[in-house]
């Protein structure tokens, strides 16, 4: 009997077992959506296709996740895409991600942290970030962004400098209400 047993939990908790399964259930979610921020963020210039199955050079399947990128502007792989379109890439993810675990929850998310998510990228790009995190404080309450770029103040309705003192322990030097 414990062979049988042991058969069963490889086979489960195989990458072919619970985790694939589920995997295959939140990919078409995230392809969804992640495309749907990328089009907004690159003029539909970027696609990405998630998938949990690889083609191998011998025309066979694996089970690994992998993801693809069309790319109008020439790049056809992650690898090749400039900083700026890696940036937008992830940041796609990050908010599809998001959604998929606030569609998820039981419990509400109520704030949403983002560190340093306008590096890599143009005025229109950050600008575009800037859109579409207002957009979702809407549902998602209180949006906290970090950033060491002191002209993406004004997009903000209120600023918290903090700095970094002796010992490497972080404090609150000052706060602001920004005037739009």
């Amino acid at each position: 009997m414990s062979d049988n047993y042991q058969q069963l939990v490889d086979k489960v908790f195989s990458r072919k077992g619970v985790s694939s399964m589920a995997l295959d259930l939140v990919v078409p979610f995230l392809n969804e959506h992640t495309n749907h921020y990328l089009a907004k963020l690159s003029g539909s210039i970027l696609r990405v296709n998630m998938s949990t199955q690889t083609l191998n050079s011998d025309k066979s399947l694996s089970d690994k996740f992998d993801i693809q990128v069309q790319n109008d502007s020439g790049a056809n792989s992650y690898q090749q895409c400039s900083t700026g379109e890696k940036k937008r890439i992830d940041i796609a993810i990050a908010f599809a991600i998001q959604d998929l675990q606030n569609s998820k929850s039981n419990m509400a998310t109520n704030i949403a942290i983002y560190d340093e998510c306008f590096d890599g990228l143009d005025a229109i790009g950050a600008e575009t970030v800037i859109e579409l995190l207002k957009e979702k404080s809407k549902s998602v309450g209180s949006i906290f962004v970090i950033t060491h770029n002191d002209t993406l103040k004004p997009f903000f309705d209120s600023v918290i400098t903090v700095e970094k003192g002796k010992k490497g322990i972080s404090h609150v030097i000052g706060g602001e209400a920004v005037e739009n």
